[in-house]
């Protein structure tokens, strides 16, 4: 809803591309729990700014997002490898060559009515309390 087709395709490439690679952003836990607290900071994982480093290149300044925006990235990512991961699982479990076989049980005749079935209950016993032995939790006799 908020984002344009347009956007959402970008987004959708950039997530299937960096999926592809293995790239996600996680939370810089370098610069200790200070700086959690007041604002979290994403890193690119693994770290492909130190590869594409040369010498006598100057440093560019990468494009900056938003850590709303990298939270977002993460998470579509994630969700990504996991529908990755589910449908190599899918893909993997074995079909089954023959069904399983059927244990075929006669139907009854729709002309039979069906049995009914008797409930016996077990006669009642009448239960005697012996109130002259009546303990408490702690075992102390129960006085009346």
């Amino acid at each position: 809803q908020l984002l344009s087709a347009q956007e959402k395709a970008q987004l959708k490439e950039l997530v299937t591309t960096m999926s592809t690679y293995n790239l996600n952003y996680s939370l810089d836990k370098s610069q200790g729990l200070e700086s959690l607290q007041s604002s979290s900071s994403f890193k690119l994982e693994p770290g492909v700014e130190v590869l594409v480093e040369y010498e006598g290149k100057t440093k560019k300044q990468p494009y900056n997002i938003s850590n709303t925006q990298k939270t977002m990235l993460s998470n579509e990512i994630k969700r990504e490898m996991r529908k990755k991961l589910y449908q190599s699982q899918v893909e993997q479990a074995p079909i089954p060559t023959s069904p399983p076989p059927q244990v075929s049980k006669p139907l009854p005749s729709p002309s039979s009515p069906p049995k009914k079935q008797e409930i016996k209950l077990a006669p009642k016993k009448e239960i005697v309390l012996d109130t002259s032995s009546l303990k408490d939790f702690f075992g102390r006799p129960i006085v009346k």
